[in-house]
């Protein structure tokens, strides 16, 4: 099928050839552990990609955006597998993060709501964020998502992969939705989503969904004295650990030495506890946070560990899927890159500060589906973020009674406070409580 490209367009399609042509001459100068001795063909790269999964790339310019859509039939890249949005450009992006004259912006609210020292400050701040995600999530619908959709529903696609580039990769996906017959959508909800750093990546990825390794290294830190206390953490950390049929490690017995020592054997690494990520600074100095001072840094785990046969890392903490985007383009790299780099197949994290106590009962919802109903990792996520925004304080309440396998003090405590309140409100409905958690991996 031919292209019929009009001027802009022709226009775009040559930078795009340029950007792509000295993209290639900067990945042969770096390896990030992983070897690139040649540029696979397309073909073999998308070889076993299964008939209803396409990687869609979408690359945003000041002429609008391009999306490719490759799917397990593409050898070349044709008319079939792009598509246009000219009203999608970078400064339609700028205005999502930055604002306008008449909205701050996602970026700049969050900022705002982070920086603020001020207990109550804070909270306004966080409460004019959190409001913010309803409104971003249409305008990205409408302005994005939509026509992806529409094509790939054409294509008979139910399975997407991501490769996002820069600013795109902290906007919520996941929660993007659209209102029809009274009733909102969501982009969810209509396709199986994941994420990938890199469309080489997948070349990579496919290699690392079975695992000779069957044990679990179940972190749980919440007893922090120079952060802000956890409350849940621990006791998430019991739940995923009874899943597992595994003893968690907690608080001053989860050491750095000991997370190092031990996590290279494990098919799964999970960690409930506090994330700092670096913004503004140094990229590789973002960490996960430990007691007494210690911390598992962005840099430690791009240069020691070996997660070879990991299946999942999950970080269940705040921010551990961001990157920087104060800083040049060669630095988006954020946790969830660096441990696929390390080697593991997919990794869990999260794109803002998350809710304590929602996301000990979501990732017991998620390990329930995975490894007790052992449904694939992206199923199980999307199918517990469903859950969790349909039920009902009084649901929730009986959830949190009858299958969190907690100490009796704290499930009294959870109950008598899930079920503060109008017992038929889905309380955790909002994207807040459950879209910031997405899978990077295959």
């Amino acid at each position: 099928m031919s292209l019929s490209l009009d001027g802009t367009r022709q226009t775009l399609v040559t930078s795009l050839k340029k950007s792509y042509s000295e993209l290639n001459k900067l990945r042969e100068k770096y390896d990030l552990k992983t070897k690139r001795n040649n540029i696979t063909a397309l073909h073999s790269v998308l070889g076993d990609i299964s008939e209803e999964s396409a990687i869609i790339i979408p690359i945003t310019t000041s002429k609008g955006t391009v999306v490719f859509v490759l799917s397990s039939e593409c050898e070349t890249v044709s008319g079939e597998n792009v598509l246009f949005i000219d009203h999608f450009d970078n400064a339609k992006i700028d205005s999502y993060l930055g604002g306008d004259a008449h909205d701050n912006g996602w970026l700049k609210k969050y900022l705002s709501y982070r920086s603020n020292n001020s207990l109550l400050g804070r909270g306004i701040a966080f409460e004019k964020w959190k409001k913010s995600i309803y409104p971003i999530s249409e305008r990205l619908w409408f302005d994005l998502l939509k026509p992806i959709s529409e094509h790939i529903k054409e294509l008979g696609i139910t399975k997407v992969l991501f490769v996002l580039s820069g600013e795109l990769q902290v906007l919520p996906v996941t929660s993007a939705r659209y209102l029809k017959k009274e009733k909102y959508h969501y982009f969810a909800d209509e396709f199986q989503i994941s994420f990938l750093p890199s469309l080489l990546s997948f070349s990579a990825l496919r290699g690392r969904k079975s695992s000779q390794k069957s044990s679990s290294l179940i972190i749980g830190v919440g007893d922090y004295k120079y952060q802000p206390k956890l409350n849940y953490a621990t006791h998430e950390a019991q739940v995923v650990g009874k899943i597992f049929n595994t003893v968690p490690i907690l608080d001053t017995k989860a050491s750095r030495q000991f997370i190092t020592k031990n996590i290279s054997d494990k098919a799964y690494f999970h960690f409930a506890g506090h994330g700092l990520f670096a913004w503004g600074n140094e990229p590789l100095s973002s960490a996960l946070i430990l007691l007494n001072k210690e911390k598992i840094t962005l840099a430690e785990v791009l240069g020691k560990m070996d997660l070879s046969g990991t299946m999942l890392v999950t970080l269940s903490a705040c921010e551990t899927g961001l990157i920087d985007l104060t800083r040049s383009p060669d630095e988006f790299i954020g946790f969830q890159t660096g441990f696929i780099h390390a080697g593991c197949a997919n990794v869990l994290s999260s794109l803002w500060t998350v809710d304590d106590f929602s996301t000990a009962i979501l990732m017991n919802k998620f390990y329930q589906l995975h490894i007790a109903e052992k449904l694939p990792i992206p199923i199980s996520l999307h199918k517990a973020q469903c859950w969790i925004r349909k039920k009902t304080r009084r649901e929730i309440g009986e959830y949190v009674i009858n299958e969190m396998p907690i100490p009796h003090l704290a499930k009294v405590i959870a109950y008598a406070d899930i079920m503060n309140g109008d017992l038929d409100q889905k309380v955790y409905e909002h994207p807040y409580y459950w879209a910031a958690f997405t899978i990077t991996g295959i």
